[in-house]
């Protein structure tokens, strides 16, 4: 089994790479593909959250954000630059996996590019993702699929840029205590190195070795 993974240049508006994943999906591939990109900013809900709150859409939107609803699964988060955000198009029926197999997977292929990459140690928890500890958030996972292929993903904070004022300013995925964090802030005096580029191969390298 091979994947072939595509880095989308510049900010990507969520919508184009929503359309994009559509399109992907309906033309059934026989290769599985993994998308990574950064977005232009923009706040994304879930399936969980039911209410349209007019006056949260526009106080965020004021900031200088998108926000857009979606069919994936969890609540809102936030996309933006200095993060990498990957949407694999995998066909769990030919690898084999159940939904939640397939998160398991995610996951732990964060948690080994943070290991190999930057020496950190990412771990999981009761909540979807990859967490420092108890309380500090460095990726979230949301995912859909359909005909059993997946589409949506993961994204992981890299620099120190989606963190102030954009996940400050909500209830990241609606886990109340939780801090968002990122490898520049976790790295500190070596944060200066860190390149959107080295993450984007570290991501591609992680998930190659675990899926493969």
């Amino acid at each position: 089994m091979s994947i072939y993974y595509k880095r989308l240049p510049g900010l990507v508006p969520y919508s184009s790479a929503l359309a994009l994943q559509d399109r992907l999906i309906a033309a059934k591939p026989n290769i599985h593909i993994l998308l990574l990109l950064e977005h232009s900013p923009v706040y994304t809900v879930g399936r969980r959250i039911k209410d349209e709150n007019a006056e949260e859409i526009s106080r965020l939107r004021n900031l200088g954000a998108d926000y857009q609803f979606t069919l994936r699964g969890g609540q809102i988060t936030f996309h933006g630059p200095g993060q990498l955000v990957g949407y694999p198009i995998f066909n769990l029926a030919r690898m084999q996996l159940s939904v939640r197999s397939y998160v398991d997977l995610v996951e732990k292929s964060l948690i080994r590019m943070l290991a190999d990459q930057y020496a950190i140690r990412g771990v999981t928890s009761e909540h979807t993702g990859v967490w420092l500890d108890d309380v500090h958030k460095i990726a979230s996972i949301g995912v859909q699929v359909r005909h059993r292929i997946t589409s949506h993903g993961f994204a992981i904070n890299i620099t120190n840029e989606p963190l102030d004022p954009w996940f400050s300013s909500i209830v990241a995925c609606g886990i109340h205590g939780a801090k968002m964090t990122s490898v520049a802030s976790t790295l500190k005096d070596n944060s200066n190195s860190i390149s959107m580029h080295d993450a984007t191969h570290a991501a591609a390298k992680a998930i190659g070795n675990v899926f493969v």
